[in-house]
Parts: C-alpha cells; structure tokens; sequence
C-alpha cells in the first residue's frame, strides 16, 4: 500500500504542475488586489513595519512574539514550515518573472519527485534534488543550443525525462524494480507453497501419490510447465531431492517451512 500511495503522490504532483503550468489565470485585476498578502516575519519590529506599509492588504505572522530576545529564540517545528513556505513562495514569484511558469513548475517538481524516488533519506534527497534540476538545466541548454530550440522548453523536457528514468530504473520503486520482485516473490511464495505441501503429507499414507512429482500439478493446480520449473527450483535451492519421482523435504527444506510457519510446522 506505501508503494501505491507513493507512485499516486507522486503522479499526482506531476499532473498538478501540468495543469499549473499550463493554465490562465481566472481571476481578473480587481480579484487579485482585493486579496490580502500574508506576510511572514522574523521579529516584532519588522512585522509592525509590515503591517504599517501594508496596511489592510496585508496578513502579518511574526514568528517572534513580544518580548522575546532573538539570540535565545528557537524555531519549533510550526516556525520552520512558515520560513519554508515563504521561501518557497519567494523563489517561485521570482523565478515565475524570470523564465515563465513551465520552466518553474517542471524544476520544482520534477527533480524532487525523482530523488523521493532514488532514497529516503531527507539530506540526500534534498542534494540529489538539486544535483538534477542542475544536470536538466545543462542539459536541456545544450540541447537547446544543438536543436536551436526554446531553452527553458528543452530543460522543462529533460526533466521529464530524468524523472521517467528514475521511475523506470529507480533501485527500490522504480517500475522496473517492482517487476523483479513481484516475479521474485511469486517464485518464493510456489516454492514455499511445495514446501508446506510436502511436509503436511511426507510420512502419511497419502505421500505416495501426494509427493510423487508428476502428480503436483494436479494438486496445486498448476501447470506442468510451471510445476518443473518450482521443482528444479527448489532443488537447487537444496530445499528438497527427488528419487525416483518422490520428493522429500530436506533438512534446509525443513527448516524452510518453519521460518514460513513460524516454528509451528515442524
């Protein structure tokens, strides 16, 4: 279920910086001058000279409140979300003016939605974030200068495309990965499923017909191609032997089944 909600966050962020990017503002002049600013400031004084510029228009939030002496100041958690939205804000009204809005949304997303893909670790997202919106920069103005094409269009591309490589490649979510392991998994969870079988009928009156090999298939109900296939791998595993077409746990085999079972099968 995390994986799921990992790949959704993440295609969801994407398609909210296309429609971003892409969009017309629907509001007009008068809309935008009747909203109120939100402002946040560091210490008393310089959210009063806020709040005497700005007057009605603005929304002031002063992380220091009266009396409190900034060399003793510590941020608690709430303090350090507003700094990060208001330097988030200002870097992105920035950089809106300077390159336009596809260019900004695709390296504010695309980057940092590659690196959640590539680790956990907060430090080492944050720096692979910026190593690639770095190397799409690059990238996408050497293309640019090579296709004589728009920079900031070329770079927004080259985002995308390290993004679709990291989801594609990515060591842990990556889509590739996920194949590996639901193949992976599917051949233990046959081969665990062969074990408990043999086990629960070795030594029985019925072991005869239950563990003879040409016989699995019709009682796991799988194909005879698919039931070789789990039998040699299982055998090279060690976890059983085959004589004359009976099988038999070994003691690899055995010990198996109880990290399966959890100690109660044997």
């Amino acid at each position: 279920m995390r994986k799921v909600r990992t790949h959704a966050t993440i295609w969801i962020m994407l398609a909210a910086a296309l429609l971003v990017g892409c969009a017309q503002p629907a509001t007009g002049d008068n809309d935008l001058a009747a909203r109120r600013i939100r402002v946040v400031a560091t210490t008393g004084m310089v959210g009063d000279l806020v709040r005497n510029v700005g007057g009605e228009r603005v929304d002031v939030v002063t992380l220091m409140g009266p009396g409190v002496d900034p060399h003793l100041y510590e941020a608690s958690a709430d303090d350090v979300e507003q700094l990060q939205r208001s330097v988030v804000s200002l870097t992105a009204v920035g950089a809106f003016n300077a390159v336009g809005s596809v260019l900004v949304v695709a390296l504010m997303v695309a980057p940092p939605a590659a690196a959640y893909l590539l680790t956990d670790r907060l430090p080492r997202m944050l720096a692979l974030s910026a190593l690639l919106g770095a190397l799409a920069a690059i990238l996408g103005c050497w293309a640019a200068f090579a296709l004589d094409a728009s920079i900031a269009g070329a770079m927004a591309v080259v985002t995308g495309l390290i993004f679709c490589l990291a989801w594609m490649f990515a060591p842990q979510r990556g889509l590739l990965a996920q194949v590996v392991r639901r193949v992976r998994q599917r051949w233990e969870f046959a081969q665990a499923m062969l074990a408990v079988h043999l086990l629960h009928h070795q030594a029985t009156a019925q072991a005869v017909v239950e563990c003879q090999a040409a016989h699995l298939s019709e009682h796991l109900n799988w194909s005879p191609a698919f039931t070789e296939r789990v039998v040699r791998r299982a055998e090279q595993r060690g976890l059983l032997a085959q004589q004359n077409g009976m099988l038999t746990l070994t003691d690899q085999g055995r010990r198996f089944v109880a990290t399966i079972l959890g100690g109660d099968g044997l």
